[in-house]
């Protein structure tokens, strides 16, 4: 695929219980969540409107883990991702992966949500394309221990279009260290989709992405993740790779350039004009630069209120200048941060 998962026709639904009743906390599942959700509605990474992606943190029930899965499944069309962080629970006899809820109890994995009905709710979705990631830990395990409940998981990865990512401890320690921010598996999969991969192309399939969180782990002795998908489902595009530039230093990611000028220019009511592209991407151009003053954006609402128009609702740096830019489109004004007034070839 060449280009991103459509984002109006994808979903994602981010699920990750921190606090128990009777098994260890893990605290750093809830930033795994608000991470995931910020960088992949970042219009440089996927662009997903907010509200194509859900979080649902501690759930109780299990209505309050299905329910939203259910509920994506059945309105994607492109792409569907479920993701999971938090203790996972293997039932003895079977060996079957169980995903924990506030109350869940090792002794009783009944307490728990069957990975199956998850699967299950996957497999009868009409996305083209299914993505399952699991970062997840065994219970009995120390505080900050993660372990291997997600073999059974992952054989059961058997539909086209299917690909399962699944972090994997067996008896080793620290993949929810104390102290840092995320946990180990998911703060490599953040790093890629923040930082991407230097020395890859544009875009980022799931093998690579797999690939390179995995000489990640090993590089840092932790225990290495696993893959199953079935035929080509390795080679689907995911997200865009920020590491990507061209000579000149500017990020050169096909048709990306024209998304954002669609999303900034739609704040003043028009967008760029549908002239043929020819292969090559539309470049803005910087017409002026001033100190930042509102009565230039009175069109615009994120602008007038002093927040960066230039990458729009993903963007929380501070506005330094007001910038006039002349694109397909038309004249616009923009409030800008630092880093967009860079990337326009201003300084300041």
């Amino acid at each position: 695929m060449s280009r991103v998962p459509d984002p109006a026709l994808s979903r994602v639904v981010l699920i990750g219980t921190a606090h128990y009743d009777f098994l260890p906390a893990l605290a750093s599942v809830e930033d795994n969540l608000l991470s995931l959700a910020d960088v992949l509605t970042a219009e440089e990474v996927w662009g997903l409107p907010a509200d194509h992606v859900t979080i649902v943190a501690d759930p109780v029930t299990s209505a309050d883990m299905l329910d939203p899965v259910v509920r994506a499944a059945d309105e994607a069309t492109d792409t569907m991702v479920f993701y999971y962080a938090g203790h996972g629970l293997t039932e003895p006899r079977r060996g079957e992966l169980h995903l924990a809820l506030v109350g869940s109890d090792s002794q009783r994995p009944y307490t728990a949500v069957s990975y199956a009905h998850v699967r299950d709710a996957l497999l009868g979705s009409r996305a083209a394309r299914r993505i399952v990631v699991l970062d997840c830990c065994h219970s009995g395990r120390a505080l900050g221990t993660m372990a291997d409940p997600v073999t059974a998981a992952i054989d059961e990865a058997g539909a086209e279009g299917t690909y399962v990512l699944a972090a994997t401890a067996e008896n080793q320690k620290a993949l929810a260290p104390v102290g840092e921010p995320h946990t180990a598996f998911t703060a490599e999969l953040l790093s890629i989709f923040q930082n991407g991969i230097q020395g890859h192309g544009p875009l980022l399939d799931l093998d690579t992405i797999y690939n390179h969180v995995r000489a990640a782990m090993r590089d840092k002795g932790r225990p290495l993740p696993q893959k199953r998908d079935r035929n080509t489902a390795g080679q689907l595009t995911l997200v865009r790779n920020r590491a990507h530039t061209s000579p000149a230093g500017t990020v050169h990611v096909q048709g990306l350039e024209v998304e954002r000028e669609r999303a900034r220019l739609a704040e003043y009511g028009y967008v760029p004009t549908a002239e043929p592209m020819s292969g090559r991407v539309r470049k803005s151009r910087l017409v002026e630069v001033t100190d930042f003053d509102p009565r230039h954006h009175a069109g615009g609402p994120r602008a007038a209120q002093g927040e960066c128009s230039w990458h729009g609702v993903t963007c929380d740096e501070e506005v330094v200048a007001s910038v006039l830019v002349r694109d397909g489109g038309g004249d616009a004004w923009h409030a800008v941060c630092r880093r967009a007034l860079r990337a326009l070839g201003a300084t300041r």
